[in-house]
This record gives C-alpha cells, structure tokens and sequence, in this order.
C-alpha cells in the first residue's frame, strides 16, 4: 500500500490523477513482526532434497543452486550474477561481486560485495556442474555465467522456476496432500509447481538457512556478514527459532 501510494502521488505530478489523492489511501498498522514472513522449512527437509539429488540427479541445475542457496543462505539474485571467474575451487569460495553496469546488481549494491566460503562437497559439486553440465555459453554482455540456459545467464524467473520445480515433495517423496501426481496440475506441468501447498520460493530456502545455522549457534555477526544482513534484519525477519528452541540452546552455557 505504501509502494502503491507512491505511485498515485507520482501520478498526480503529471496531472492524471486529482490532486492529494494519495492522502486519500490509509496505511493499515501492523503490529510488531506482522511484517515479517516466517514460512521456513526444516533441515531434515533440506537433508531428504540433498540426499534425493546426490542419488538421482547428481549436479544438475536444481541440485547445484540448490545447495549453493541452503549452504550460504544467498539471494537467489547474487546466485544469478556469479560468473565462472568469481568461483575460486582451490580456495573455495565464491566472490560476490555488484556489476550493475553489465546487469547484475545486487540487493545492496557495492555494500554487497564479498567473498563467500564453500565447504568441501559444495566445492566438488560446483567444480562437476562446471565440467559436467554447465551450457558453455556467455551472456549478452560476454560474460560467463555460472548457471546458464542454452541461451545464457539464466533468468531470474528461470532460477525461481528450478527451485519451484524442487520443491514440491512428490519430487522426492509421497505427496503429503493426498493428492494423485497424475491428475495434479502441480505435479504434471512446471509452470504450475508454485500452485503445490509445499512449494517454497528461493527467499524461503535463505530464510530456512539463516534459522539453519543460527540453531547450530554460529554467531549472529558471522551469520550477518555473511548472509549480507543486518542483525537487527535477522532477528526480525529471517530467525525463525522457537522460544524454546532458543532457552534450549542457551542452557549449554548455564549448565
């Protein structure tokens, strides 16, 4: 409502609306947190994808963001601005970087910028995706991307599309909804996977991630730096702990 409200105060400038209309639209309060999502999932969920993957569909597509997202908690934007050159295997880390010009901005510009450490398994996937699957191809700009399509730099709404695809159980378990993966549309064509009740976007799987690490109580400024997010961004928006579950990790330092 406030983006939208925006919009209409623009419009009044060029006269296509009646003055001080935006005055008009009300601004609904939300109470502390309503304006922040909490839909996550589990690490044995993201175990049970993993270990499908690493069984079926060995460094595929899905297989490789996919772990790349739950293993750095990355937007899935500065997943899409990797290039081959940002990919350090022998000291395994990926390099970040905000290259607005040649179109690969990240959420926070230059202040986004950073090098992001891998473990072992990631960088192996990540070095058999390059030389198993990988489209040899650049982008329009003449860069080389890391995830690619037969076209090039795989598109936003492409990398949303894989991991759409993922995410619905019946991928890689019985279908919890009691539905018929033949009759259902969810399951019979990709553009309609987003439609499964247990599909999950690509900010779902950072959110997840982010709980995931702060439950293996990695510290909140080591998580902040490398998520890329405020510690205040955090605990608002991504830490999606119980109360409990956060008195049961305190108790290992008041023992």
């Amino acid at each position: 409502m406030i983006t939208f409200r925006v919009f209409v105060k623009w419009a009044e400038n060029y006269q296509a609306l009646p003055p001080e209309m935006h005055k008009r639209i009300e601004i609904p309060q939300l109470k502390q947190n309503e304006d922040a999502r909490d839909k996550t999932f589990s690490e044995e969920r993201a175990a049970d994808i993993l270990q499908y993957l690493e069984r079926y569909d060995y460094a595929s597509n899905l297989h490789t963001l996919f772990a790349i997202l739950w293993h750095t908690g990355m937007r899935v934007g500065s997943a899409r601005a990797i290039d081959l050159r940002d990919f350090n295997e022998q000291e395994q880390y990926i390099e970040l970087v905000h290259r607005p010009e040649t179109g690969t901005a990240l959420k926070n510009g230059a202040n986004g910028e950073r090098p992001v450490s891998l473990a072992n398994p990631e960088t192996q996937l990540l070095a058999d995706y390059i030389e198993n699957v990988r489209s040899e191809v650049n982008d329009s700009e003449g860069r080389k991307p890391l995830f690619t399509t037969s076209n090039g730099r795989a598109h936003r709404t492409t990398l949303r599309s894989w991991i759409y695809k993922l995410a619905r159980p019946c991928m890689y378990a019985e279908c919890p909804h009691d539905r018929d993966p033949g009759s259902c549309e969810a399951a019979r064509r990709v553009d309609e996977a987003s439609k499964c009740p247990s599909s999950f976007s690509p900010h779902t799987i950072r959110r997840s991630s982010i709980t995931h690490w702060l439950s293996q109580d990695a510290p909140m400024e080591a998580v902040s730096d490398r998520m890329n997010a405020e510690e205040e961004a955090l605990e608002k928006h991504y830490d999606k702990r119980t109360e409990k579950g956060k008195m049961e990790q305190r108790k290992e330092y008041f023992r």
